[in-house]
């Protein structure tokens, strides 16, 4: 039996109507029962936008579905015969993978491969593997398919290093193999290839219209349980596959119709962040703030965008969050980090001004002078090291004592390399001392911040401390902060909600939302549609002939996003800019100019 497609009418929202629908599905003549269901929706925000808007449709009075993102779905649908390994575990197998390459062939892949104890810089490029490794998984493939049908592709000259490649991945997983553990990519393949899929479950796939081949494999294993919510007129229903997703040829040439007027050209993200601001303005208060969304097609323009509301008066908040590498305990981590690596002056003077150690000083009773006291001294005396001045009792008695103090401090993270896990006692307790007796005033808003990093870098801490020892790579305090500091380089924080906030969310975000004003900036080529001509493994042209996602795939995603944004809100402004950041020129995205050929 075939996935069944609903398709909902682009005229309204999606979310919302998705809503209905299932409350009336499964309205009994008690209770509304969602339990069975496992609602699939392509973002965390999407799913919890439907958790609302059930709860608005039952008035609370239903038992939810189970609501996951794409990449959650998969584990739900068969039981792993191991435990997965997690994401560091499996950088750490790549590392062991290569360096088992004789120097001959490494240089193939590295041609200046780091020395043997510097673990960032094997992590670094294991990383670029195991990105690579989950991206082909994701399609059903290898290494070895790149080398196979690598050969139908004009001027591949891959081969040997991509063969060299699949040696790396068969040792990786003969390395996890050993350890008893699973690569869940490589489990996934297993379980379809072993049919081990199967559930009693009602799958409802949400806008979900760039499904890799594995995740569509394992529908097809379920299909009778599936149905496809779709964001599109009936009569579109060609530029759909069966299950749901955007068919590249057919978006190619499809004509994306706006009125001009929607479309404003500003310079630079400052002039672009202004145009949102008038945008706003130019609504009258006649919508209320949840009324309203903002989408930007690049991060970067958010800290800008925010500045300029804030001047004008606009409360806003980031959707996407804040990176948790920027809260104040990673920052303390990482000037600590500087301070075990150099016993310089500066590096001591910027380990002292961090707020949160500043304030643990005070704790310690610290006399109020040592600050004022440190800038005096290295005014007069320019040293380039403190220990020698202090120690001879050459300087400020205040200032000595902190120094003391501190030294005490970071002394249990001095000494030699030992293994990652081995630090994690030592960077706990160095946490719990500068945090330990910290407190919050109720409205101090960095509290919930500080508060949910120092969780995150406990339980990173705690994951360290169970890797295996075959693995853990052998550093010094300082590297295993940065160790610790880079794991958690993707991780964000959720913003604090505020009511009076209007949200700025990535641009794709965007179609999914149901406020009827939307404010889209940066519709400009490279951001929207999404393209990557710079692969330095694999190139679009091997993309495509993989079956991966390329270019015309993303442009297929991005014109049918671009579209239902369009036609489900009754209004739009559009924003294009003439200069990033750097003052490189930019020009309008194709999406723009994919009408007809009068309004082009």
């Amino acid at each position: 039996m075939p996935i069944s497609r609903v398709f909902i009418d682009w005229n309204a929202p999606l979310l919302p109507e998705v809503a209905r629908r299932l409350v009336d599905r499964y309205r009994g003549s008690e209770e509304i029962d969602l339990g069975q269901v496992i609602a699939v929706v392509p973002g965390r925000r999407a799913g919890r936008r439907l958790r609302e808007l059930l709860v608005d449709e039952t008035g609370g009075r239903h038992v939810p579905p189970r609501i996951v993102t794409v990449g959650d779905l998969p584990e739900l649908l068969y039981e792993p015969q191991r435990p997965f390994a997690d994401d560091l575990v499996q950088r750490l197998a790549w590392v062991r993978a290569l360096k088992l390459l004789a120097p001959d062939r490494l240089e193939l892949l590295i041609r200046t491969p780091p020395e043997d104890d510097d673990a960032a810089g094997w992590l670094s490029f294991a990383e670029l593997l195991w990105r690579q490794h989950r991206e082909l998984a994701a399609e059903g493939l290898d290494f070895a398919a790149v080398v196979e049908q690598g050969k139908s592709v004009a001027q591949f000259d891959e081969e040997q290093r991509w063969q060299v490649l699949a040696d790396v991945q068969r040792r990786y997983l003969e390395v996890l193999d050993e350890l008893e553990l699973w690569d869940v990519q490589t489990a996934r393949l297993v379980a379809i290839e072993q049919e081990e899929f199967a559930t009693d479950a009602q799958i409802a796939l949400i806008g979900t219209t760039d499904l890799t081949r594995t995740h569509r494999k394992i529908l097809d294993a379920v299909a009778d349980r599936v149905t496809t919510y779709i964001h599109a007129a009936e009569d579109w229903s060609d530029r759909f596959d069966v299950h749901g997703c955007v068919i590249p040829e057919a978006w190619r040439d499809v004509d994306i119709e706006y009125d001009p007027s929607q479309l404003v050209v500003a310079d630079g993200p400052a002039e672009q962040a202004d145009e949102i601001a008038y945008a706003l303005s130019r609504l009258d208060g006649q919508y209320r703030v949840d009324d309203i969304c903002i989408g930007l097609t690049a991060d970067s323009m958010s800290a800008s965008t925010q500045r300029v509301l804030s001047e004008c008066g606009v409360s806003s908040r980031w959707a996407a969050g804040e990176p948790i590498v920027r809260t104040s305990p990673c920052r303390l981590f990482a000037a600590a980090a500087d301070a075990l690596v150099d016993d310089r002056t500066e590096a001591f003077a910027a380990l002292v001004r961090h707020p949160d150690l500043s304030a643990w000083l005070v704790l310690q009773d610290a006399e109020p002078t040592w600050l004022s006291e440190l800038d005096r001294f290295l005014a007069d005396h320019l040293p380039v090291r403190l220990e020698p001045w202090l120690s001879a009792g050459r300087g400020p008695a205040a200032l000595a004592e902190v120094y003391g103090q501190v030294k005490e401090l970071l002394s249990p993270l001095r000494g030699g390399a030992r293994r990652l896990g081995e630090w994690s006692d030592p960077l706990l307790q160095f946490l719990d001392r500068v945090y330990g007796e910290a407190t919050f005033e109720a409205d101090d808003p960095a509290g919930p911040a500080v508060i949910r990093a120092c969780e995150e870098l406990e339980e990173t801490l705690a994951r360290h401390a169970t890797i295996p020892a075959d693995l853990s790579p052998r550093v010094t305090a300082s590297g295993a902060i940065r160790l610790l500091l880079a794991e958690l380089s993707n991780s964000v924080l959720a913003p604090t909600y505020d009511a009076s906030a209007v949200e700025l969310m990535g641009w794709l975000e965007v179609p999914l939302d149901d406020a009827p004003v939307a404010i889209l900036c940066g519709v400009n080529e490279g951001l929207i549609p999404d393209s990557v001509n710079a692969d330095p493994f694999l190139p679009d042209r091997l993309r495509s002939e993989l079956g991966m996602t390329d270019n015309a795939r993303r442009y297929a995603r991005d014109a049918h996003a671009f579209s239902a944004l369009l036609h489900a809100r009754a209004e739009v402004t559009l924003i294009s800019g003439r200069r990033d950041a750097r003052g490189d020129p930019l020009i309008p995205s194709r999406l723009l100019l994919a009408g007809s050929p009068e309004r082009v």
